[in-house]
């Protein structure tokens, strides 16, 4: 479990991740409820086909700023390649998510207050 540095405008984003622990508590509930792709699970005995059951082992999580080459934040969440058993969550995913729940809190707290009748 890691979280890199963030870069200037996404460290909201790490803190978010950082003091909520939300990469510490979905490696806790996913180790018995994820599904891991075959690839991500080479040689450890752990066959999906064989028992049609989630391959039970850990998973690293990092949080990354994933810049774009133009120095963008990418929005995503990806499985490392090549054999790890790891999955990388970008601050610019988190960000989103971020900005969607405040825009959806406030046209909440907006429409409530347009519903309520004035007090005179």
């Amino acid at each position: 479990m890691s979280h890199k540095p963030a870069t200037p405008g996404l460290e909201n984003a790490r803190n978010i991740l950082v003091e909520s622990r939300a990469l510490e508590q979905f490696a806790e509930t996913s180790l018995n409820q994820i599904w891991v792709p075959e690839r991500a699970t080479p040689q450890t005995g752990c066959s999906v086909l064989a028992s049609l059951e989630p391959c039970r082992l850990p998973i690293d999580l990092i949080a990354d700023p994933c810049l774009k080459p133009d120095g963008k934040p990418d929005i995503n969440a990806y499985w490392i390649r090549g054999g790890a058993r790891q999955m990388v969550l970008c601050y610019g995913y988190v960000q989103m998510i971020e900005n969607y729940a405040r825009e959806t809190i406030a046209r909440t707290e907006i429409g409530q207050r347009e519903k309520m009748p004035s007090s005179k």
